[in-house]
């Protein structure tokens, strides 16, 4: 069968217009429009009729020469679904929002995220004396690995003003003569990686204990760093993890030289994941997505560890 698009395409022989249901349909509308009419145009009857006629039919015509209901195998075609926009592109990762989906996504923000245990007295030590010992360590943390003046500046003098004497002397050499050491003392990031505004997320705990007549405060925490870097697609591209486990000596004995009354750090171990390897030996903090070697989103399920 000939389409309405042929150029052979005779109109009146479209079957809608030979079915004789639909003929019955348009002249009753056309009788119920014409005595709708002749009762405000009394003696144009036929001509009204005659025009109404002309215009449905030409209408059902427009309707069908427009369209191509009927394929060339005279089967009546479908009509087509609607066509929507197609959206599989992934959402941009949000980096107002960059924690979430990594292993610091449930953890708490920044400072408030150290809760210190209940202060109770320790061996010949006072209840006071132990809060004391416990604030004094929190300063510490907060200041090493929270103060964005110390991580992005690096800023040692800060950290180490909350040292004993002979602590500050001791890790002026240190840091001098073996820079990588500083990530036992406090965070240190590569200023090319800036961080971004987001406050770093904290796990961790802290407890006392007394040796030798002082108190120990041993810190455990592991601290989310989010760094700003271009076109991030997951978390694991640009937050890093810093673990530091460390004791803390305050020591106050009766007698000792003012050199040595403070806090004197001992020993630590200090490691990170979702980092670059790399820079981690020269003790900075470094994002995972900086590390050529590195595939996007490749970490996430088990993030790399940097000892």
């Amino acid at each position: 069968m000939t389409s309405p698009r042929d150029e052979n395409y005779d109109i009146w022989e479209h079957p809608e217009l030979k079915d004789s249901e639909w003929l019955a349909q348009v002249r009753k509308g056309v009788r119920e429009e014409a005595r709708a009419i002749r009762k405000q145009r009394r003696g144009s009857g036929r001509k009204v009729t005659l025009v109404l006629a002309i215009g449905l039919v030409l209408g059902a015509i427009a309707f069908y020469a427009n369209s191509d209901p009927v394929g060339a195998d005279g089967v009546v075609a479908a009509a087509a679904p609607p066509v929507h926009p197609v959206t599989s592109a992934a959402p941009a990762f949000d980096v107002t929002r960059p924690f979430d989906g990594s292993l610091a996504a449930t953890w708490a923000e920044g400072e408030a995220a150290i809760v210190l245990p209940e202060a109770t007295p320790v061996g010949t030590h006072s209840a006071e004396q132990v809060r004391a010992a416990l604030e004094l360590t929190k300063r510490i943390v907060v200041t090493g690995r929270l103060d964005r003046s110390v991580i992005e500046e690096d800023d040692a003098e800060k950290v180490l003003a909350l040292m004993a004497p002979t602590a500050r002397d001791m890790w002026h050499e240190q840091l001098a003569s073996r820079p990588s050491s500083v990530s036992s003392l406090y965070t240190k990031i590569d200023p090319r990686y800036p961080l971004l505004p987001a406050t770093p997320r904290v796990k961790g705990s802290m407890s006392v204990r007394e040796h030798q007549g002082f108190l120990v405060v041993h810190v455990d925490y592991s601290i989310a760093y989010a760094f700003a870097v271009e076109n991030p697609t997951r978390a694991s591209d640009i937050v890093a993890i810093a673990v530091t486990q460390a004791d803390y000596h305050h020591v106050d004995l009766p007698g000792l030289s003012a050199e040595l009354l403070g806090v004197v750090p001992g020993e630590s171990a200090d490691h990170s994941l979702s980092m670059a390897c790399e820079p981690a030996k020269r003790g900075l903090l470094v994002p995972l997505i900086t590390d050529p070697a590195y595939r996007s989103g490749s970490m996430d399920a088990s993030p790399t560890e940097c000892a």
